[in-house]
């Protein structure tokens, strides 16, 4: 069973290290992503949180997705 193919939800509690925190990711689930421990991530945070793979590929993804947003959704300077 591929875990791409069915949604896993688990509770998990993030854990204070220092002066940042910690979430601890089961390891079947990052050997299921491809990911080891030391690996970066992508960290996107929008209302939800999601995590990806730190590819080449994903960042263009994520840079086209944001430069579409703020060319449809300009910010303006009108009514400040």
């Amino acid at each position: 069973m591929e875990i791409k193919n069915i949604p896993m939800v688990e509770k998990r509690k993030l854990v204070a290290s220092g002066s940042s925190v910690v979430a601890v990711i089961p390891k079947q689930w990052l050997e299921g992503n491809g990911l080891k421990a030391g690996d970066e991530v992508l960290m996107i945070a929008n209302g939800d949180l999601k995590f990806q793979k730190m590819t080449g590929e994903n960042i263009e993804r994520i840079k086209n997705q944001l430069n579409n947003q703020m060319t449809s959704n300009p910010i303006s300077s009108e009514g400040t």
